[in-house]
């Protein structure tokens, strides 16, 4: 029942306020729903970064994986050259050297550097994720702040609670289309054209740790 209620008292206020306002209550409601666009398209605009992000992780992982799979395997066949080489294999030249094969070849070494390599691709990827983020929080920021600069202001409608503001706007959204969708359209494409998320991967390029981990296994061979 309440309900039912608020939906008719949110009609006749409607009504009144297209009646008494006309046109300015038109770009009122454009203006309101605009904000709506704009919290909707960042919202994207950051999942979508998210999704990203993760993938460069990912990439990473599978990356550092791999190269620690291929130097795990040159130690491997450098042992068995030992043991079928040395006298007492593995176990006589370790007492000998008084540490383990894994430390005095390197090859210990040489996987704390991978992990290391890891860490620091992780911050990167890290930092270049909250950099757009912040960037894109900024102009979200930004835009809503011109969006409320801008619209024009009717004291009514400021004063309606807010479960009559929300009924009133999507009342707006069945009157108003053409002028809502044009307006959403040029937000859309304005903000598509300053975040184009399909080129991000310069960024991964720019920090892959690819480089860093051939030179560490191929230093080992």
């Amino acid at each position: 029942i309440m309900g039912q209620v608020a939906s008719l008292c949110s009609g006749d206020i409607f009504k009144e306020l297209q009646e008494k306002y006309g046109e300015t209550f038109v770009k009122l409601m454009v203006a309101e729903k605009s904000k709506e666009v704009v919290h909707e398209e960042f919202g994207k605009l950051n999942s979508k970064s998210n999704e990203t992000f993760q993938g460069f992780n990912d990439r990473t992982s599978n990356m550092v994986d791999e190269k620690s799979k291929a130097l795990n395997n040159i130690f491997e066949d450098l042992k068995a050259k030992v043991n079928s080489t040395l006298p007492g294999g593995i176990p006589a030249i370790e007492r000998l050297k008084g540490q383990s094969i894994n430390d005095f070849s390197g090859y210990n070494a040489l996987q704390n550097q991978i992990n290391s390599v890891k860490t620091q691709a992780f911050k990167k990827i890290e930092d270049e994720k909250g950099a757009l983020q912040g960037e894109l929080n900024n102009r979200k920021t930004a835009m809503i702040s011109s969006i409320d600069q801008e619209k024009p202001k009717i004291q009514v409608y400021d004063d309606l609670p807010d479960p009559l503001k929300t009924v009133v706007r999507h009342k707006a959204e069945e009157t108003f289309v053409d002028q809502i969708s044009k307006n959403k359209g040029a937000i859309v494409e304005s903000i598509g054209k300053q975040f184009n998320l399909n080129n991000l991967e310069g960024i991964f390029q720019k920090i892959s740790p690819e480089g860093a981990l051939n030179g560490i296994v191929g230093s080992a061979t």
